[in-house]
């Protein structure tokens, strides 16, 4: 069983120096932002999405190889 309550993933923000700012907020960019999923047992999941749309993050975190920023996994 996989479940994930209310997971934030911060990731600090570096300046581009294009002045842009998207995406940062407090010096942070937010990844995830109070995500929550339920997987029971022989149920299938797909991931998907366009690049950048943080799918890399999300399974580093399911798999333990990163920490949330706040919530539980």
């Amino acid at each position: 069983m996989i479940q994930i309550k209310d997971v934030t993933k911060l990731y600090p923000a570096k300046e581009s120096g294009n002045g842009n700012g998207a995406g940062k907020d407090n010096g942070a960019i937010h990844a995830l932002d109070h995500i929550s999923l339920h997987v029971t047992q022989g149920e299938w999941l797909s991931i998907m999405g366009p690049s950048g749309s943080v799918k890399s993050s999300l399974m580093n975190l399911i798999g333990y190889l990163d920490r949330p920023s706040s919530g539980e996994i």
